[in-house]
């Protein structure tokens, strides 16, 4: 946690543990199984606790605890739910009224299977990337090759013919592609671009252990070197001081 207030992330940070503390009573009360996810897990392991400049939480779950989990959040009193691109985002009700940039927040992300064979994999892989560029608002054009410039042009252009709600659903639906068989690896398809094409052991939420964060302790995969790994790298690595700092926004 940034104790000194050297990121300015100290009030948020304050507001996000309190969120953390209260979701993980939840989850045990409704016997819910999560993960400690993204920056939180990396936090969680590299120092014991959110990241000193990070001003979100990250959580994630297999496709049967997310299903109940969001059923769950959206029926309690104490939890507000909204959807963000195509993501379910978690604050306390109390902090709702709250601007969305300053509100202590916690993203929801699910496994789903990878299927065995790469051509149906491809094409989950191509269905799930056009709607994120529809689902996007105003794309960013400076990262990509011209072509890829069109692409997302074209998919931004396609995405404002239809409801949110729709491509939110058909997101969903497409992302459990495969789900209906046992496969060798599952991946966050609710995820960043760059990471769509990552995969994960099967077993990665199999076995989930207890892990202090910060002044309290969450649950977290016991594989959670091959998760980071796979993601990140070298993750007990620190960033260089001019990437230290707060990258919550809505794409």
């Amino acid at each position: 946690m940034d104790l000194e207030n050297k990121y300015g992330t100290l009030e948020i940070q304050k507001g996000l543990l309190k969120l953390m503390k209260e979701f993980d009573l939840f989850c045990g009360n409704k016997n819910i199984r999560y993960s400690l996810a993204g920056g939180s897990l990396l936090g969680a392991i590299r120092h014991n606790g959110i990241i000193p400049w990070d001003d979100d939480l990250d959580i994630i779950a297999d496709r049967e605890n997310y299903t109940r989990l969001v059923a769950e959040l959206k029926n309690s009193e104490l939890f507000n739910v909204s959807q963000s691109i195509w993501i379910y985002r978690v604050c306390l009700a109390e902090n709702s009224y709250m601007d969305k940039d300053k509100r202590p927040n916690l993203d929801l992300f699910v496994f789903d299977n990878v299927p065995d064979s790469s051509f149906v994999n491809a094409i989950k892989l191509t269905l799930v990337k056009i709607l994120q560029g529809m689902m996007k608002g105003t794309p960013s054009f400076e990262r990509y090759s011209f072509v890829y410039r069109i692409c997302i042009f074209i998919t931004y252009l396609l995405g404002r013919l239809l409801p949110y709600r729709l491509k939110f659903e058909l997101y969903e639906i497409i992302s459990q592609i495969g789900n209906n068989s046992k496969t060798k690896y599952v991946n966050c398809y609710n995820t960043m671009f760059q990471y769509l094409k990552l995969r994960y052991h099967n077993t990665l939420l199999k076995n989930l252990v207890r892990h202090r964060f910060d002044d309290m302790e969450a649950w977290i995969t016991a594989e959670y070197d091959h998760y980071l790994k796979n993601q990140y790298g070298d993750y007990m690595k620190l960033p260089p001081e001019e990437s230290r700092k707060p990258s919550h926004t809505d794409s």
